[in-house]
């Protein structure tokens, strides 16, 4: 049974394929993962759709953590430019 950690690590590298984002220029030594900033690329090479589907089910997150209200909002920003 996979753990959270790694079904994150599995999605986060899926993402990264899928639009061709180098996942190991976000590793920051001695800081571990910029997630925010690799965020901000992977939704900077997504499509209009593809936002657009991300933003509808995208979760909603936990109430102890702002991290997934956070990337729904930054999806949401770059959506608004492309339209």
């Amino acid at each position: 049974m996979e753990t959270i950690f790694q079904e994150a690590a599995t999605s986060i590298l899926e993402l990264s394929k899928g639009v061709g984002v180098d996942v190991t220029a976000f590793i920051v030594p001695d800081k571990g993962f910029s997630i925010i900033e690799w965020w901000e690329k992977v939704v900077s090479c997504m499509t209009l759709a593809e936002l657009e589907e991300y933003i509808v089910s995208a979760p909603q997150g936990s109430s102890n953590s702002d991290l997934v209200p956070m990337l729904k909002n930054i999806a949401i920003k770059q959506r608004d430019l492309l339209r």
